[in-house]
């Protein structure tokens, strides 16, 4: 009785295990509801929703896979297959999408913009623009309008493969038809401004940004602060931190990691030690990389007795410093042994 003759308590059941994330319950909900009868695709569904939710997108696209076996009642609709291309962008896996995109034109399920943006988000993921625009370019063939999701997976696969002129065009193109953009759509671009080196492009990106009301997260200022960072604006980097704070955005790892750099690459290595203290004060934890790049900071500055304790540091706190840099720290003896070859 209960929970087991009943289909609407099993994908209620599942649904909840989707919300948490709870996969392994899940599996438990559905082997129970499968137990006495065949699931249907809708069970099969909630199934998928709760493994993808639930980070096991392998696993999502093993039931998929079932599903299709199964045939009858368990065929895959645009649900099942919309979160299967969404497994395979979590996957980077552009050739599995592919297939499921043929499957679903097999089965005669029609693919919408959520179709679409997965799509190109798996394969565009190596940074290989033209299948990317050739998914984006099927998509306006069956007249469907793009939204800030397929737009912003397009800009991602542009910012991967570096292609910030491509990246750019396809914005400008995009707001000449009259697309509302939104904080997504403006990060990808500025990210691929970043990946193209385009400080100047990726400040007025900003500007135009802040003009239309768009509030910039913690992902656009990070992609600012690396990209002026590059161009050997510390300064500027400092100043858009301060921006960010006085937006009541938390800078993350990722923020002080970019201001770091950015203040080494200059030669700045007390300025360095000073980012780090502040992302202390904050409580945002130092990864591996923030002490190999305040470590190189330090070593370029001649602070030699810092940078061993900063390594010491590091390596207290159970971090998987740089092999090469560990090599170099165990011979060291006084400041001969903290150089390094660049």
């Amino acid at each position: 009785g209960g929970l087991r003759a009943d289909p609407p308590a099993h994908r209620a059941a599942l649904a909840a295990c989707a919300l948490g994330g709870d996969w392994q319950r899940a599996l438990l909900v559905f082997e129970a509801a499968t137990a006495e009868q065949p699931a249907d695709a809708r069970t099969y569904t909630a199934l998928v929703h709760a493994l993808v939710e639930g980070g096991q997108h392998g696993r999502a696209l093993e039931v998929v896979q079932a599903m299709r076996r199964g045939g009858g009642e368990a065929r895959p609709n645009r649900i099942t297959l919309n979160l299967a291309l969404r497994a395979c962008a979590a996957l980077e896996d552009g050739t599995k999408a592919l297939e499921i995109y043929h499957l679903m034109q097999e089965l005669g399920v029609e693919p919408d913009a959520k179709s679409y943006a997965a799509l190109i988000a798996a394969v565009g993921a190596n940074g290989d623009v033209q299948p990317a625009m050739r998914c984006f370019a099927w998509m306006t063939a069956r007249k469907i309008p793009p939204d800030t999701h397929t737009m912003a997976a397009v800009l991602t696969a542009c910012a991967r493969g570096g292609e910030w002129q491509t990246a750019l065009a396809f914005f400008k193109d995009m707001q000449a038809q009259g697309l509302q953009q939104n904080v997504y759509t403006y990060t990808a671009v500025i990210r691929a401004c970043n990946r193209g080196g385009q400080w100047e492009q990726a400040m007025a990106l900003l500007q135009e940004m802040k003009a239309m009301g768009i509030k910039p997260s913690v992902v656009t200022y990070n992609a600012l602060v690396a990209v002026v960072g590059k161009a050997g604006m510390w300064e500027l980097g400092l100043t858009l931190y301060e921006e960010l704070c006085a937006n009541s955005i938390q800078p993350d790892v990722v923020t002080f990691n970019g201001l770091i750099t950015s203040c080494g690459k200059a030669w700045k290595w007390a300025k360095a030690v000073e980012v780090f203290e502040m992302m202390k004060a904050r409580s945002v934890p130092p990864n591996a990389f923030t002490y190999t790049t305040l470590i190189r900071a330090c070593q370029e500055g001649g602070q030699w007795k810092r940078a061993g304790e900063l390594f010491n540091e590091a390596c207290a706190g159970g971090l998987d410093m740089d092999r090469s840099m560990t090599q170099r720290a165990r011979r060291g003896r006084g400041a001969s042994g903290w150089g390094w070859d660049g």
